[in-house]
């Protein structure tokens, strides 16, 4: 089955998507978010009038309570559904292009905004608290040092874990704290997942194959049936 523009999608080019606890289905396009419609069998696209300053939108994410928050191109805010449209979020800063975000159960908004999609560095993470409406920017000070960040990930226990091109990060309440080589993680962790029994966190990283922390590492290549050790993409 095909959808395009002619089926209510703002525009043809996909950047991103989202299923939501409603079972909505979310697209972000080149053009606007687009909802699909289950009754009219149809997308519903959301532009300017429904609270949006950009068009490109790079980032979907989901809350617990429903609530859906796009990240755009070219302006770096965040916009939340308020059922009607969209509302803006303060910016985390000039940042250009959300790549990544995460709604945590306590509902704030993790969000990795960079430059560009080529050029990201230097690069920004934060959390949006929607009730004060203040972003919270992480830096060194915090244990995280601007690289690129592939995945963000709240796991059963409430851990928010954050996988960057130099390796993975769990953040402890105040500090980021690396899980580097000496933890058998490698470098490049491209996707993250949690599941299974016990609340397993699997880690898809760039040249060591799939790692499981639960809570000890298990690493699984080659030699245990995968076709290649980068793992590039994974899912819950």
């Amino acid at each position: 089955m095909h959808f395009d523009s002619q089926d209510g999608l703002a525009l043809d080019t996909v950047e991103t998507m989202l299923a939501a606890s409603d079972d909505q289905i979310w697209l972000g396009t080149q053009g606007a978010p687009s909802c699909w419609d289950p009754r009219r069998r149809q997308f519903v696209h959301h532009a300017r009038p429904d609270g949006l300053s950009g068009a490109i939108v790079t980032a979907l994410a989901c809350g617990p309570d429903g609530r859906v928050w796009a990240g755009v191109c070219s302006t770096a805010v965040l916009y939340g559904w308020c059922g009607e449209g969209f509302d803006p979020a303060t910016p985390p800063g000039d940042r250009t292009v959300y790549g990544r975000l995460l709604v945590d159960r306590r509902g704030g908004v993790w969000g990795w905004a960079a430059h560009s999609a080529e050029a990201w560095m230097p690069a920004v993470l934060g959390r949006y608290d929607p009730e004060s409406r203040g972003w919270r920017r992480f830096g060194q000070a915090d244990g995280y040092c601007g690289e690129k960040v592939e995945g963000i990930l709240e796991d059963r226990e409430g851990q928010v874990w954050v996988g960057t091109e130099q390796g993975l990060l769990r953040w402890d309440g105040q500090r980021f704290e690396a899980l580097r080589e000496g933890d058998r993680v490698g470098r490049g962790c491209h996707s993250l997942a949690a599941g299974g029994s016990g609340g397993r966190l699997w880690v898809g990283t760039e040249n060591r194959g799939l790692c499981c922390y639960d809570p000890n590492w298990s690493v699984y290549g080659t030699p245990d049936g995968l076709p290649a050790d980068a793992v590039t993409g994974l899912a819950d």
